[in-house]
């Protein structure tokens, strides 16, 4: 039988019914598109009746049970590990893709073989843009975007990402599509990240690799964003900023976590905005 050129991979924790949601999203899609398509939902211990429903109500999807809340990287990696498709689509279970994404996706990256992730343009339910892409992670542009200062921020002006494609530094994993191959050829996603910082470290190996990694502006992914965090929030918000240092510690050096840990004890001084949010949006 041939391969799918899709894969799509869907990490669940605690959150049943926008998992479900999210495969229904991904059916319409995969029942109109010109390219195949395979789905594996990898559940981290969620307790919920997640496995279960799923089984029920998707039976074409393969499901991968975890004794233990594995975190996000490794359970996607055993996603992956199960997957026989060209192209992996790494899909949060708050998210919902309209009709035509896998095959723009697809179509995409098939036009471009340079090019070994897309992401694409969240928005919240209401509409309004979330962060999708960024500029890799440095002390001070953490700084600066945390407190909405001038240059240099972590977000790219509005310009600089406009029209069909455009390079950026990495892509939020929440709808990240990846060249099987170039994942691969790095290992995967480093599973020392728990949850958080995972994509960009994963873009950040493949384009010292010589990849590239284009923001797909026209290619609008619905997301509810914090759908597993809602349970555990403070938690969660200690885990960004955890992957964070671990990033800088990794990419940038230990003279640079540490004024990476610095700067973000003086920023987290400022009053939450969002209290819901766990990063750089605050």
């Amino acid at each position: 039988m041939r391969a799918p050129d899709v894969t799509v991979v869907v990490v669940s924790w605690r959150t049943r019914d926008l998992t479900l949601a999210c495969l229904d999203s991904i059916a319409r899609d995969a029942s109109r598109a010109d390219v195949s398509c395979e789905v594996v939902v990898v559940d981290n211990a969620s307790g919920d009746g997640t496995v279960e429903a799923v089984s029920r109500e998707h039976p074409e999807a393969l499901v991968v049970e975890n004794a233990e809340n594995l975190g996000f990287a490794a359970a996607c990696n055993r996603g992956v590990a199960r997957a026989s498709g060209r192209y992996v689509l790494l899909l949060n279970p708050d998210a919902e893709i309209a009709p035509g994404t896998l095959g723009r996706l697809a179509g995409h990256l098939d036009a471009n073989p340079d090019v070994a992730v897309a992401g694409c343009r969240l928005v919240a339910p209401d509409g309004s843009a979330q962060f999708s892409c960024g500029r890799f992670l440095t002390p001070w542009n953490q700084f600066a975007e945390t407190l909405k200062l001038g240059p240099p921020r972590r977000s790219y002006a509005a310009a600089e990402v406009a029209g069909d494609a455009a390079d950026v530094d990495w892509v939020v994993g929440a709808c990240l599509a990846v060249r099987r191959s170039a994942f691969d050829e790095i290992g995967g996603l480093d599973e020392r990240f728990f949850m958080y910082s995972e994509d960009e470290d994963l873009c950040f190996r493949l384009r010292t690799k010589g990849w590239r990694v284009h923001y797909l502006p026209g290619v609008e992914v619905r997301h509810v964003g914090g759908g597993s965090v809602a349970h555990a929030i403070e938690r969660m918000r200690s885990e960004t900023r955890a992957s964070q240092a671990a990033f800088v510690r990794k990419h940038r050096g230990r003279s640079a976590e540490l004024a990476f840990r610095a700067l973000m004890r003086l920023a987290d001084l400022k009053p939450l905005r969002r209290r819901r949010q766990t990063g750089w949006e605050r």
